[in-house]
């Protein structure tokens, strides 16, 4: 799996989004993250130590729209 632009991964959640919620563009913020593997199954990493982990062609994206509630709402696509 070859990993989309940047741009065209924002449009498609965009695209979501506006399907459930109405939104202004300009607020929608993103975070891509992608999927980590370590050959020798270590995750040492998490106490700032060194590991042989590399990325894969996945990932991970959250976009979320700040807002002044207490409340959170969370929607997948899967």
């Amino acid at each position: 799996m070859k990993l989309e632009s940047s741009d065209t991964l924002k449009e498609k959640v965009i695209s979501h989004l506006k399907k459930r919620e109405r939104i202004i563009e300009e607020e929608v913020k993103f975070v891509i993250s992608p999927y980590r593997i370590s050959p020798i199954g270590a995750h040492i990493d998490h106490q700032g130590g060194p590991v042989l982990g590399m990325t894969i062609e996945a990932y991970t994206i959250l976009a979320y729209i700040p807002i002044n509630e207490s409340k959170v709402r969370i929607y997948s696509t899967n």
